[in-house]
């Protein structure tokens, strides 16, 4: 049985003793068992390879990326984000200590890798000249907090964006430096009120948000030189691109102005008077068609040149 299970098969010559037998039988399964551990063995080492070859592939592509996202953490929240920073075509990284997550995360087609951005050996892959933004958005406040505190000191000039999972971590986030923090449970809680109370209003802002009619919101920064820097907000001419100001967001107050608002080191002016005057670095705030806030800003872009 031993010899047809093995599919050793019978030889010309067969053992007829039964202690004959017994070799024979202890001869097959060692002869099996050392061909599985040596290919285990081999087909291990070649896994593992192919691990490091797929992480180095990684570690080259980040090295290269300019004008990036940087993501610390795998979760729904960068899933939806990630998605959306993807049907953008804009470039971004994912990094997580978790094996699980960043495989899930190469699964959905994000570039992702396994790293500690604490490291010293992981913060070296970057140029920090190069990050747009950075996402803190593991569902750990603890974490998240030391992740903030750990980056800041890396880049002290770069937006940090946190999530506080729990609302009381809201203001420890902001002190270790996040630029802004998000409570997805306050957020969903506010969206929910909205559209209890105009649920009409809440569906036409959904499908903005969701460009399902080719209608979004989007920010237009004002670059040095364009055709509107240090120019009144009338000469924007937003009727010409098919625009609507929400409003503007400026690094400093508006002289004769009342901001409405104020953000981080920032002040916000809803709909504001046509006089207002705007300088390098102000953002606009616009809702249009798609095409016409592209075409707005490569007017801006170019006429920046």
């Amino acid at each position: 049985s031993i010899i047809t299970i093995s599919t050793v098969g019978y030889g010309d010559i067969a053992p007829v003793t039964s202690q004959g037998r017994v070799l024979t039988m202890f001869l097959i399964l060692a002869g099996i068992s050392f061909i599985s551990f040596t290919t285990s063995i081999i087909a291990s080492a070649f896994t593992e390879k192919l691990q490091e070859l797929k992480a180095q592939r990684i570690e080259n592509e980040a090295h290269k990326l300019k004008e990036f996202y940087l993501f610390c953490g795998y979760s729904q929240i960068t899933q939806m984000v990630a998605s959306n920073l993807k049907k953008e075509k804009e470039k971004f990284i994912i990094l997580d200590i978790e094996e699980d997550k960043v495989l899930q995360a190469s699964t959905a087609g994000f570039l992702a890798l396994n790293a500690d951005i604490t490291k010293k050996e992981t913060i070296s892959m970057f140029d920090f000249e190069n990050i747009k933004k950075i996402f803190v958005l593991t569902n750990n406040d603890i974490i998240n907090t030391f992740l903030v505190l750990s980056l800041r000191s890396h880049a002290p000039n770069i937006d940090i964006i946190a999530i506080a999972n729990d609302e009381r971590n809201e203001e420890k986030l902001a002190k270790a430096g996040a630029a802004y923090v998000l409570n997805p449970s306050k957020i969903l809680a506010l969206f929910t009120s909205e559209y209890i109370g105009n649920p009409v209003s809440f569906e036409v802002i959904t499908a903005i948000f969701e460009e399902s009619r080719k209608t979004m919101v989007d920010e237009v920064e004002v670059l040095e030189n364009c055709f509107i820097d240090k120019k009144i907000l009338a000469d924007a001419d937003f009727k010409k691109y098919k625009l609507i100001l929400i409003g503007v967001v400026k690094a400093k107050k508006a002289k004769l102005y009342q901001h409405t608002m104020q953000l981080v080191d920032k002040y916000f002016y809803f709909n504001p008077d046509g006089e207002i005057e705007l300088e390098k670095g102000d953002v606009l705030i616009v809702i249009g068609d798609v095409r016409g806030i592209e075409y707005f800003k490569y007017e801006i872009q170019k006429s920046s040149l």
